[in-house]
């Protein structure tokens, strides 16, 4: 079964994004959509698609993308990349900022290349999910969560139970808040080159719930 949302410039090629047999794709299409169709489709496209273990996924997501040297709008200068203006509190407000950015950049004209890079970000998480590669989506998924800004720099680093690698048939959501305060990530990223791409990083945590 093949899922199609649709996300469509007015003044370009009309895109949708596409996930069938574990895989995401843009594709055209033939009409136009309003741009908070295209956000809101996207962003749906993309839960589907990691739907087994989505906050998880999300982090992993965010790994792979959030670099300097990335495609406006998540890179940028080294001390102050496009990532950095981050501050939600969960892994869906860092899906929502991520495919916000994408979309708003595509339909003021400004090519697709962010577009593209979630797509091949997100498809490089459904392969490694696939592979049951636990260690290095484990390591990338620490990565975007501490460019999150939901883990800190420097300190121990731990993976909490709601983000553990487990099978299919075991996993079960989990909802939690972060509150690390992102000017403390502004203050990492211009220091060492070491700390800035390590994994390291203390959780504070918080439930929804309370």
């Amino acid at each position: 079964m093949t899922e199609k949302m649709i996300g469509l410039p007015s003044k370009a090629k009309a895109l949708q994004l596409e996930y069938s047999s574990n895989r995401l794709h843009l594709e055209k299409y033939p009409y136009l959509s309003s741009k908070d169709d295209m956000i809101e489709a996207t962003y749906a496209t993309l839960q589907l698609a990691f739907s087994r273990q989505i906050e998880r996924c999300i982090y992993i997501l965010a790994g792979f993308m959030f670099w300097p040297h990335s495609a406006l709008p998540f890179g940028g200068p080294k001390g102050n990349p496009g990532f950095a203006q981050f501050n939600g509190e969960t892994a869906q407000d860092l899906l929502r900022f991520i495919v916000t950015g994408a979309v708003k950049k595509y339909r003021h004209m400004r090519g697709r290349d962010a577009l593209d890079l979630v797509v091949g970000s997100a498809n490089k998480v459904l392969e490694l999910q696939q592979l049951g590669a636990k260690d290095v989506m484990d390591e990338y998924m620490l990565k975007g969560m501490k460019k999150a800004g939901h883990v800190p720099f420097f300190g121990a680093s731990y993976i909490p139970p709601w983000l553990q690698h487990v099978p299919d048939q075991d996993f079960q959501p989990w909802g939690k808040l972060f509150s690390v305060k992102r000017g403390s990530v502004l203050t990492e990223l211009n220091g060492s080159e070491a700390a800035a791409d390590g994994v390291g990083g203390v959780l504070t945590e918080s439930s929804p719930n309370n």
